[in-house]
């Protein structure tokens, strides 16, 4: 779901809440490489929950020095009540960032949430936009994002190798979870599953235009669109 800027960015919301709370969480901003592309990865702007309390608006300054302009968010909206920024793809849009929510969470991992959201993560990055990517600590469902385009982006890269790249980057911590971990690594194969049953309702390699270098050889011949 992506949401289009309005014409005029006149209007700045009221940070008068925010006085006064210390910064004592910094945001957590890296760039991480992906194939030719530098993709920023953030914990949650704004985060007030679990001992963290940052300022929204200095969040938000942090990622806009850092030239962001589009910004993929994989909070579910109750992680976003939670952490006390429930308008964020709002906030965002009020100040000049394109905002591109995608929620996600372990329970409902899916080719069918993830294949549409690589497919437009890497539409903006192709557009040449500057783009974040972040979740609630940036070391889950945002690190597996990027394992997941660099794996379709190089079709010689292991899993084991994109998530050790993204590790460096992020710390020891990235890819959080047992399901995350095994999702990176069943993706090329439920990728080619998909892609040879792949039917009007079902998503498929074919229909999102993703790249036939990046499945495995036993891959339908209908895979031969390449994104790009």
């Amino acid at each position: 779901m992506v949401f289009f800027p309005p014409p005029s960015l006149d209007n700045e919301w009221d940070s008068e809440e925010e006085d006064g709370i210390a910064d004592q969480h910094p945001l957590d901003v890296c760039c991480v490489p992906v194939n030719s592309f530098q993709l920023v990865v953030s914990s949650l702007p704004g985060r007030r929950c679990a001992g963290i309390r940052r300022s929204l608006v200095a969040d938000i300054g942090t990622l806009r020095k850092a030239g962001v302009q589009d910004v993929f968010v994989l909070c579910t909206e109750a992680e976003l009540r939670r952490c006390h920024v429930p308008t964020l793809p709002v906030d965002y849009l009020e100040h000049g960032l394109v905002p591109h929510h995608h929620p996600l969470d372990d329970d409902h991992l899916s080719l069918s949430l993830t294949l549409p959201l690589l497919q437009e993560l890497h539409s903006v990055l192709l557009a040449g936009r500057q783009t974040a990517i972040h979740c609630t600590d940036g070391l889950g469902h945002s690190c597996l994002m990027v394992v997941l385009l660099a794996m379709l982006l190089d079709s010689d890269l292991p899993p084991m190798v994109a998530m050790e790249i993204v590790q460096r980057a992020r710390g020891p911590a990235a890819i959080q979870t047992i399901k995350q971990y095994n999702f990176a690594m069943d993706f090329r194969k439920n990728l080619s599953e998909c892609d040879a049953s792949s039917s009007p309702g079902n998503p498929s390699s074919s229909h999102l235009n993703l790249p036939s270098s990046a499945l495995p050889v036993s891959s339908s011949a209908s895979t031969a669109a390449v994104f790009s």
